[in-house]
Protein backbone atom coordinates (compact mmCIF):
# COMPACT_ATOMS: atom_id res chain seq x y z
CA UNK A 1 0.00 0.00 0.00
CA UNK A 2 1.67 3.60 -0.94
CA UNK A 3 4.24 1.91 -2.08
CA UNK A 4 5.83 3.82 -5.61
CA UNK A 5 5.03 2.13 -8.94
CA UNK A 6 7.55 1.55 -11.71
CA UNK A 7 5.70 1.89 -14.39
CA UNK A 8 2.00 2.53 -13.94
CA UNK A 9 0.23 5.82 -12.65
CA UNK A 10 -1.45 5.39 -9.60
CA UNK A 11 -4.52 7.05 -8.44
CA UNK A 12 -5.26 7.20 -4.42
CA UNK A 13 -8.91 6.84 -3.97
CA UNK A 14 -9.86 6.74 -0.11
CA UNK A 15 -12.40 5.62 1.83
CA UNK A 16 -14.18 7.75 4.70
CA UNK A 17 -15.22 5.62 7.53
CA UNK A 18 -17.15 7.09 10.42
CA UNK A 19 -15.24 8.62 13.53
CA UNK A 20 -17.10 10.17 16.68
CA UNK A 21 -14.42 13.00 16.91
CA UNK A 22 -15.93 14.47 20.09
CA UNK A 23 -15.08 10.67 21.58
CA UNK A 24 -11.51 10.53 20.44
CA UNK A 25 -10.29 13.83 21.86
CA UNK A 26 -11.85 13.18 25.04
CA UNK A 27 -9.72 9.71 25.45
CA UNK A 28 -6.57 11.22 23.62
CA UNK A 29 -6.77 13.93 26.67
CA UNK A 30 -7.37 11.04 29.03
CA UNK A 31 -3.74 9.54 27.80
CA UNK A 32 -1.59 12.73 27.45
CA UNK A 33 -3.83 15.97 29.48
CA UNK A 34 -1.33 15.43 32.17
CA UNK A 35 1.73 17.16 30.21
CA UNK A 36 0.90 18.48 27.15
CA UNK A 37 3.94 19.82 25.96
CA UNK A 38 5.54 16.25 24.82
CA UNK A 39 5.72 15.80 21.57
CA UNK A 40 3.24 13.66 20.03
CA UNK A 41 2.96 12.07 16.49
CA UNK A 42 -0.07 11.97 15.26
CA UNK A 43 -0.34 8.61 12.66
CA UNK A 44 -3.72 7.51 11.27
CA UNK A 45 -5.59 4.81 8.82
CA UNK A 46 -6.05 6.30 5.52
CA UNK A 47 -9.82 5.66 5.83
CA UNK A 48 -9.67 8.80 8.51
CA UNK A 49 -7.65 11.02 6.80
CA UNK A 50 -10.55 13.31 5.64
CA UNK A 51 -10.96 14.35 9.58
CA UNK A 52 -7.72 14.70 10.51
CA UNK A 53 -6.85 18.39 9.98
CA UNK A 54 -10.65 19.47 11.89
CA UNK A 55 -8.80 16.47 14.62
CA UNK A 56 -5.44 18.12 14.79
CA UNK A 57 -7.09 21.91 15.20
CA UNK A 58 -9.27 20.86 18.27
CA UNK A 59 -6.13 19.09 19.55
CA UNK A 60 -4.21 22.77 19.41
CA UNK A 61 -7.10 25.18 19.33
CA UNK A 62 -9.32 23.32 22.01
CA UNK A 63 -7.18 21.09 24.03
CA UNK A 64 -4.55 23.21 24.38
CA UNK A 65 -1.73 21.05 23.18
CA UNK A 66 1.66 22.91 21.84
CA UNK A 67 3.82 20.24 20.29
CA UNK A 68 1.76 18.04 18.20
CA UNK A 69 3.28 16.31 14.98
CA UNK A 70 0.51 15.48 11.61
CA UNK A 71 1.84 13.31 9.88
CA UNK A 72 0.46 12.81 6.11
CA UNK A 73 0.03 10.51 3.48
CA UNK A 74 2.16 10.44 0.15
CA UNK A 75 0.99 11.00 -3.03
CA UNK A 76 4.43 11.53 -5.00
CA UNK A 77 7.60 9.70 -3.84
CA UNK A 78 11.02 10.72 -4.03
CA UNK A 79 13.03 8.45 -1.45
CA UNK A 80 15.99 10.64 0.18
CA UNK A 81 18.69 9.23 2.23
CA UNK A 82 17.14 11.40 4.97
CA UNK A 83 15.21 8.66 6.56
CA UNK A 84 13.97 11.18 9.16
CA UNK A 85 11.45 12.17 7.01
CA UNK A 86 10.75 8.79 5.49
CA UNK A 87 10.47 6.05 7.89
CA UNK A 88 7.08 4.56 6.52
CA UNK A 89 5.70 3.72 3.17
CA UNK A 90 3.33 6.28 1.84
CA UNK A 91 3.59 8.52 4.94
CA UNK A 92 5.92 11.13 6.16
CA UNK A 93 6.21 13.73 8.91
CA UNK A 94 8.62 16.83 9.79
CA UNK A 95 9.84 17.10 13.49
CA UNK A 96 10.81 19.99 15.14
CA UNK A 97 14.33 21.06 15.63
CA UNK A 98 15.87 18.95 18.57
CA UNK A 99 13.05 16.82 18.22
CA UNK A 100 14.50 12.78 17.70
CA UNK A 101 11.55 10.50 16.96
CA UNK A 102 12.81 8.47 19.98
CA UNK A 103 10.97 10.76 22.12
CA UNK A 104 7.97 11.02 20.60
CA UNK A 105 4.74 9.22 21.54
CA UNK A 106 2.42 8.16 18.45
CA UNK A 107 -1.09 7.99 18.78
CA UNK A 108 -2.87 5.99 16.12
CA UNK A 109 -6.33 6.21 14.96
CA UNK A 110 -7.87 3.41 13.38
CA UNK A 111 -8.31 -0.42 14.07
CA UNK A 112 -6.09 -3.35 14.71
CA UNK A 113 -4.83 -4.29 11.59
CA UNK A 114 -1.03 -4.57 9.34
CA UNK A 115 -0.83 -0.81 9.03
CA UNK A 116 -0.82 -0.61 12.89
CA UNK A 117 1.52 -3.71 13.36
CA UNK A 118 4.01 -2.12 10.60
CA UNK A 119 3.95 1.30 12.90
CA UNK A 120 4.62 -0.56 16.25
CA UNK A 121 7.75 -2.58 14.34
CA UNK A 122 8.91 0.05 12.69
CA UNK A 123 8.77 2.88 15.59
CA UNK A 124 9.95 0.35 18.04
CA UNK A 125 11.18 2.97 20.31
CA UNK A 126 8.40 5.20 20.83
CA UNK A 127 5.36 4.86 22.86
CA UNK A 128 2.26 3.68 21.00
CA UNK A 129 -1.28 4.33 21.88
CA UNK A 130 -4.00 3.77 19.67
CA UNK A 131 -7.61 4.36 19.07
CA UNK A 132 -10.11 1.87 17.26
CA UNK A 133 -12.87 4.67 15.87
CA UNK A 134 -15.41 1.19 15.14
CA UNK A 135 -15.62 -0.17 19.01
CA UNK A 136 -14.65 3.15 20.50
CA UNK A 137 -11.37 2.07 22.65
CA UNK A 138 -8.31 3.42 23.37
CA UNK A 139 -4.89 1.05 24.33
CA UNK A 140 -1.55 1.39 24.71
CA UNK A 141 0.33 -0.94 22.53
CA UNK A 142 3.38 -1.58 24.61
CA UNK A 143 3.21 -4.91 25.89
CA UNK A 144 2.59 -6.34 22.25
CA UNK A 145 5.57 -4.83 21.00
CA UNK A 146 7.67 -6.95 22.92
CA UNK A 147 6.26 -9.94 21.87
CA UNK A 148 6.68 -9.38 18.28
CA UNK A 149 10.28 -8.04 18.07
CA UNK A 150 11.10 -11.81 19.87
CA UNK A 151 9.41 -13.56 17.22
CA UNK A 152 10.95 -11.66 14.69
CA UNK A 153 14.39 -11.81 15.94
CA UNK A 154 13.37 -15.85 16.26
CA UNK A 155 13.13 -15.28 12.76
CA UNK A 156 16.75 -13.93 12.10
CA UNK A 157 18.02 -16.92 13.27
CA UNK A 158 16.44 -19.57 11.59
CA UNK A 159 17.33 -17.59 8.28
CA UNK A 160 20.77 -17.64 9.56
CA UNK A 161 20.44 -21.49 9.88
CA UNK A 162 19.28 -21.82 6.52
CA UNK A 163 21.29 -23.06 3.22
CA UNK A 164 18.81 -22.64 0.84
CA UNK A 165 16.92 -19.65 0.98
CA UNK A 166 13.91 -18.99 -1.30
CA UNK A 167 13.11 -15.58 -2.60
CA UNK A 168 9.28 -14.98 -3.07
CA UNK A 169 7.76 -12.44 -4.92
CA UNK A 170 5.18 -10.59 -4.34
CA UNK A 171 5.01 -7.80 -6.39
CA UNK A 172 5.32 -6.97 -9.79
CA UNK A 173 4.39 -3.19 -10.29
CA UNK A 174 6.59 -1.69 -7.19
CA UNK A 175 9.29 0.41 -8.50
CA UNK A 176 12.95 -0.92 -7.50
CA UNK A 177 11.63 -4.67 -6.97
CA UNK A 178 14.47 -6.02 -9.40
CA UNK A 179 16.77 -4.36 -7.39
CA UNK A 180 16.23 -5.45 -4.04
CA UNK A 181 16.08 -9.45 -5.82
CA UNK A 182 19.16 -8.68 -7.45
CA UNK A 183 21.04 -7.43 -4.30
CA UNK A 184 19.14 -10.65 -1.92
CA UNK A 185 20.23 -12.67 -4.53
CA UNK A 186 24.22 -11.37 -4.46
CA UNK A 187 23.58 -11.87 -0.51
CA UNK A 188 22.57 -15.08 -0.36
CA UNK A 189 25.44 -16.68 -2.61
CA UNK A 190 28.09 -14.77 -1.37
CA UNK A 191 27.09 -16.12 2.06
CA UNK A 192 27.65 -19.44 0.61
CA UNK A 193 24.02 -20.36 0.48
CA UNK A 194 21.45 -21.38 -2.35
CA UNK A 195 18.40 -18.78 -3.63
CA UNK A 196 15.77 -19.90 -5.71
CA UNK A 197 13.42 -16.96 -7.14
CA UNK A 198 9.51 -17.54 -6.87
CA UNK A 199 6.60 -15.40 -8.19
CA UNK A 200 3.42 -15.87 -6.02
CA UNK A 201 0.57 -13.78 -6.42
CA UNK A 202 -0.55 -14.48 -2.39
CA UNK A 203 0.96 -16.84 -0.21
CA UNK A 204 -1.28 -19.82 1.18
CA UNK A 205 0.23 -22.79 3.15
CA UNK A 206 -0.60 -24.95 0.31
CA UNK A 207 1.53 -23.03 -2.02
CA UNK A 208 4.64 -22.80 -0.42
CA UNK A 209 4.65 -26.43 0.99
CA UNK A 210 5.04 -27.58 -2.55
CA UNK A 211 8.92 -26.78 -2.02
CA UNK A 212 10.02 -28.44 1.24
CA UNK A 213 13.74 -28.14 -0.06
CA UNK A 214 13.63 -24.58 0.73
CA UNK A 215 14.44 -24.02 4.18
CA UNK A 216 13.21 -20.34 4.49
CA UNK A 217 11.73 -17.74 2.78
CA UNK A 218 12.21 -14.29 1.90
CA UNK A 219 9.08 -12.25 1.05
CA UNK A 220 9.62 -9.26 -1.32
CA UNK A 221 6.27 -7.62 -1.21
CA UNK A 222 5.10 -4.01 -0.07
CA UNK A 223 5.51 -2.46 3.69
CA UNK A 224 2.47 -3.94 5.04
CA UNK A 225 2.34 -7.04 3.34
CA UNK A 226 5.89 -7.67 4.21
CA UNK A 227 5.45 -9.10 8.35
CA UNK A 228 4.07 -12.36 7.80
CA UNK A 229 3.09 -14.81 10.59
CA UNK A 230 4.10 -17.86 9.48
CA UNK A 231 3.52 -20.34 12.26
CA UNK A 232 1.02 -22.13 10.31
CA UNK A 233 3.82 -22.50 7.58
CA UNK A 234 6.24 -25.11 7.27
CA UNK A 235 9.47 -22.90 6.92
CA UNK A 236 10.03 -19.04 8.01
CA UNK A 237 8.94 -16.56 5.88
CA UNK A 238 11.43 -13.17 6.85
CA UNK A 239 11.42 -9.62 5.48
CA UNK A 240 14.58 -8.37 3.10
CA UNK A 241 15.69 -6.27 6.40
CA UNK A 242 15.75 -9.75 8.79
CA UNK A 243 17.63 -11.41 5.91
CA UNK A 244 20.24 -8.71 5.39
CA UNK A 245 20.76 -8.77 9.52
CA UNK A 246 20.88 -12.44 9.53
CA UNK A 247 23.89 -12.86 6.52
CA UNK A 248 25.30 -9.86 6.58
CA UNK A 249 28.13 -9.72 9.44
CA UNK A 250 28.35 -6.21 9.19
CA UNK A 251 25.10 -5.30 9.84
CA UNK A 252 23.41 -5.50 13.63
CA UNK A 253 20.54 -5.36 14.60
CA UNK A 254 20.13 -2.35 17.37
CA UNK A 255 16.42 -1.90 17.53
CA UNK A 256 15.33 -0.31 14.20
CA UNK A 257 13.28 -2.38 12.08
CA UNK A 258 12.99 -1.34 8.28
CA UNK A 259 9.94 -3.32 6.26
CA UNK A 260 10.34 -0.98 3.32
CA UNK A 261 12.85 -2.57 1.15
CA UNK A 262 12.85 1.07 -0.65
CA UNK A 263 14.18 2.61 2.31
CA UNK A 264 16.40 -0.75 2.99
CA UNK A 265 18.34 -0.04 -0.54
CA UNK A 266 18.46 3.50 0.89
CA UNK A 267 20.06 2.65 4.03
CA UNK A 268 22.53 0.33 2.26
CA UNK A 269 23.96 3.20 -0.40
CA UNK A 270 24.60 5.26 2.45
CA UNK A 271 26.39 2.60 4.55
CA UNK A 272 28.73 0.57 2.54
CA UNK A 273 31.20 1.90 0.76
CA UNK A 274 30.89 -0.28 -2.44
CA UNK A 275 26.95 -1.29 -2.78
CA UNK A 276 26.22 -4.44 -4.35
CA UNK A 277 30.23 -6.00 -3.36
CA UNK A 278 31.00 -8.71 -1.13
CA UNK A 279 31.02 -8.23 2.53
CA UNK A 280 32.48 -11.54 3.56
CA UNK A 281 35.68 -12.43 3.87
CA UNK A 282 37.38 -15.43 2.88
CA UNK A 283 37.86 -16.25 6.45
CA UNK A 284 34.58 -15.90 7.49
CA UNK A 285 33.10 -18.08 4.54
CA UNK A 286 34.26 -21.36 5.80
CA UNK A 287 33.84 -20.20 9.89
CA UNK A 288 31.06 -22.46 11.84
CA UNK A 289 28.57 -19.89 13.24
CA UNK A 290 26.78 -20.21 16.72
CA UNK A 291 22.99 -21.27 16.53
CA UNK A 292 20.64 -19.40 18.94
CA UNK A 293 17.82 -21.66 17.87
CA UNK A 294 19.72 -24.98 18.67
CA UNK A 295 22.20 -24.06 21.37
CA UNK A 296 24.96 -25.62 19.16
CA UNK A 297 28.08 -24.88 16.56
CA UNK A 298 26.50 -24.75 12.93
CA UNK A 299 28.68 -25.07 10.07
CA UNK A 300 26.93 -24.28 6.93
CA UNK A 301 26.99 -26.09 3.50
CA UNK A 302 28.40 -23.83 0.94
CA UNK A 303 26.30 -23.93 -2.74
CA UNK A 304 28.34 -20.87 -3.73
CA UNK A 305 30.72 -21.77 -7.21
CA UNK A 306 34.44 -21.89 -6.30
CA UNK A 307 37.25 -21.18 -8.87
CA UNK A 308 35.03 -19.01 -11.17
CA UNK A 309 34.62 -15.54 -11.93
CA UNK A 310 32.19 -13.57 -10.51
CA UNK A 311 30.96 -12.37 -13.98
CA UNK A 312 30.60 -16.07 -14.90
CA UNK A 313 28.67 -17.27 -12.00
CA UNK A 314 26.25 -14.68 -12.09
CA UNK A 315 25.07 -15.92 -15.38
CA UNK A 316 25.92 -19.90 -14.88
CA UNK A 317 22.94 -22.06 -14.20
CA UNK A 318 22.08 -25.17 -12.38
CA UNK A 319 23.89 -27.97 -14.50
CA UNK A 320 22.79 -31.19 -15.02
CA UNK A 321 25.03 -34.16 -16.66
CA UNK A 322 22.49 -36.74 -18.55
CA UNK A 323 23.73 -40.13 -19.22
CA UNK A 324 22.72 -42.48 -22.80
CA UNK A 325 19.44 -43.77 -20.74
CA UNK A 326 18.58 -39.88 -20.22
CA UNK A 327 18.48 -40.49 -15.86
CA UNK A 328 20.21 -37.81 -14.08
CA UNK A 329 23.51 -38.96 -13.43
CA UNK A 330 25.39 -35.57 -11.55
CA UNK A 331 24.37 -32.13 -10.59
CA UNK A 332 26.15 -29.51 -10.45
CA UNK A 333 25.27 -26.90 -7.70
CA UNK A 334 21.69 -27.59 -7.56
CA UNK A 335 20.18 -28.03 -4.13
CA UNK A 336 16.32 -28.90 -5.28
CA UNK A 337 18.02 -31.30 -7.74
CA UNK A 338 19.41 -32.89 -5.16
CA UNK A 339 16.57 -32.89 -2.11
CA UNK A 340 14.73 -34.43 -5.28
CA UNK A 341 16.92 -37.39 -6.21
CA UNK A 342 17.31 -38.52 -2.46
CA UNK A 343 13.56 -37.72 -2.19
CA UNK A 344 11.55 -41.40 -2.14
CA UNK A 345 8.20 -39.57 -3.95
CA UNK A 346 9.14 -38.31 -7.20
CA UNK A 347 6.17 -37.77 -8.30
CA UNK A 348 4.91 -39.52 -11.90
CA UNK A 349 7.91 -41.09 -13.79
CA UNK A 350 8.32 -43.35 -16.94
CA UNK A 351 9.33 -46.55 -16.81
CA UNK A 352 10.49 -47.08 -20.10
CA UNK A 353 11.19 -50.71 -20.81
CA UNK A 354 10.27 -51.62 -17.37
CA UNK A 355 6.65 -51.75 -17.26
CA UNK A 356 4.88 -54.94 -18.53
CA UNK A 357 2.71 -54.39 -21.63
CA UNK A 358 -0.84 -55.10 -20.56
CA UNK A 359 -4.22 -56.04 -22.71
CA UNK A 360 -6.90 -53.28 -22.54
CA UNK A 361 -10.00 -53.79 -20.54
CA UNK A 362 -13.20 -52.84 -20.48
CA UNK A 363 -13.81 -50.72 -17.67
CA UNK A 364 -17.61 -50.13 -15.97
CA UNK A 365 -19.90 -48.12 -17.21
CA UNK A 366 -22.85 -46.19 -15.73
CA UNK A 367 -22.79 -43.23 -13.33
CA UNK A 368 -21.64 -43.88 -9.67
CA UNK A 369 -25.11 -44.27 -8.08
CA UNK A 370 -25.65 -47.52 -10.10
CA UNK A 371 -23.15 -48.93 -12.44
CA UNK A 372 -24.33 -51.21 -15.11
CA UNK A 373 -22.95 -54.48 -13.44
CA UNK A 374 -24.21 -54.00 -10.06
CA UNK A 375 -27.51 -55.29 -9.43
CA UNK A 376 -30.40 -53.39 -7.81
CA UNK A 377 -31.55 -53.23 -4.54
Amino acid sequence: MFSPTSRLPVLYVFGKQPIELVHCLELFDQFFGQDKNQPLLIMYDVVYSYCINDFILKLRNERNFTNIIQSFVKTEFNFSNNLKDSNNPGRYYVLPENTSIENCTIFYIGCENLTLTNIIMTYNKCKVYSYNPEIRIGRQETIQVNRALMKRYYMVQKAKDANIIGIVVGTLGVASYLTIISHLKKLIIRAGKKPYTFVMGKLNVAKMANFMEIECFVLVACPENSLIDSKEFYRPIVTPFELEVALNPSKQWLGEYITDFQLLLTYIRSNTEEFGKSVLSEDDDDEPHFSLVTGKYKQGRKFAIKNISENISDSIKDLTLRNQNTSVSTLLNSAAGEYLKSRTFRGLEQQIERTEVQFAEEGRSGIAKGYTDEEDY
